[in-house]
């Protein structure tokens, strides 16, 4: 299946970072358990210098820090 199927990337960039990305409803109740669905709003919540990182060890290095600040890890 498309990525698409389970969630659109966001085109505009009002805040936040512009790799935002929206759920689409939900016609079955089982469907908004999927992990898909519910990792988009944690996601979103990731700041901008988390997100926009150039390769996946920066990316990890920087949510950990993130994580780290917030008292989850």
């Amino acid at each position: 299946m498309d990525a698409t199927y389970y969630f659109q990337i966001n085109e505009t960039n009002t805040r936040g970072h512009p790799l935002k990305l929206y759920k689409n409803a939900c016609m079955h109740n089982f469907r908004k358990y999927f992990f898909t669905h519910r990792v988009v709003d944690t996601w979103n919540a990731l700041p901008a210098e988390v997100v926009n990182s150039v390769s996946v060890n920066s990316f990890k290095a920087r949510l950990d820090k993130y994580l780290n600040n917030r008292g989850f890890i």
